[in-house]
């Protein structure tokens, strides 16, 4: 039996059956163009922060990261791993901008606190006193701002330059009802009458004619309010001619011996006046004669509307 002979070109066994697998390929890398793109976007976000004053420390920071990263992206690229060189460039220049920025805005943050200290520690010129503007040339005493002077005894009137004048009374013991605030136990409750009468050609809003006390430590003392008014402020504008009495109790410690008590008819129009002097001896701490003993000129313990 004869076996055919192939002919040249055909192959030795036949055509490839359809089924038969052909050669594997290699698999296809994708493109890693994260790094460029972060760079841009960090970039651009610097340079606006950089922009805007008091922001210059997160447009360096911003930039720096840009910087760092699009150079990464850029390497990437040059070793076929990414397709986005140009991003990753543009990027780092963004970056570098943003950097530039940062550092110039801290440099004129720096001049501006330097200047701003010397400014400060150099010669500034401070408002005058009360005491010193009535005295300076070319300028008329203010009526309302009447020189300095020592601390007044209870009992005595301060006359200001137009006519105002305010009487404090000697404090009195006081003994605040059960409702009373302000009082601590212990402590001794003082009253005082204060009597403001304007004698000016213009009416003054006596309203804001409240009391300072402090005892012979200099610390300020608590004001005491209860039902029987042991405290009845100023109220209202007092006209010229005018007169208005006010009460004002105080929780003084036990062992002050002397009350300071300051107070002006009308805050920022009239200095306020020191009246000094010893407390009045009760019979024990918070106690006294009742309410309404103020030893003033006039002790009417009600409102006092001007």
């Amino acid at each position: 039996m004869t076996v055919p002979v192939n002919s040249p070109g055909q192959p030795q066994w036949g055509p490839a059956s359809p089924g038969r697998p052909g050669s594997p390929q290699a698999p296809v890398q994708r493109a890693r163009n994260g790094l460029g793109a972060a760079s841009l976007v960090l970039g651009v976000v610097g340079v606006g922060f950089g922009l805007v004053p008091f922001l210059f420390w997160l447009s360096g920071a911003l930039g720096v990261l840009a910087v760092v990263l699009g150079l990464a992206g850029h390497g990437r690229a040059r070793r076929g791993r990414a397709t986005n060189k140009g991003v990753a460039l543009a990027g780092s220049v963004l970056g570098g901008i943003a950097t530039v920025l940062g550092i110039v805005g801290l440099l004129l943050t720096a001049v501006f606190v330097k200047d701003d200290a010397k400014g400060s520690g150099g010669t500034i010129s401070k408002a005058p006193s009360g005491a010193a503007s009535s005295s300076a040339p070319g300028r008329k005493p203010s009526p309302s701002a009447p020189p300095a002077q020592k601390p007044q005894p209870f009992g005595a009137t301060h006359s200001y330059p137009d006519g105002v004048k305010v009487t404090v009374s000697k404090p009195a013991p006081y003994a605040p009802d059960a409702s009373a605030s302000g009082h601590r136990k212990g402590n001794r409750a003082l009253r005082f009458t204060v009597t403001i009468v304007n004698d000016s050609d213009k009416s003054i809003d006596i309203t804001s004619a409240v009391p300072t006390v402090r005892g012979s430590d200099g610390i300020e003392a608590e004001a005491i309010y209860d039902d029987e008014h042991a405290t009845s402020m100023f109220a209202g504008a007092l006209e010229p001619g005018g007169r208005a009495t006010g009460e004002f109790a105080f929780s003084v410690p036990p062992e002050s011996k002397t009350v300071d008590f300051q107070i002006g008819p009308q805050t920022l129009q009239y200095d306020e006046t020191v009246w000094s002097g010893p407390v009045v001896t009760g019979t024990g701490p918070g106690t006294g004669t009742g309410p309404g003993t103020g030893t003033g000129a006039d002790s009417d313990p009600s409102p006092v509307t001007g």
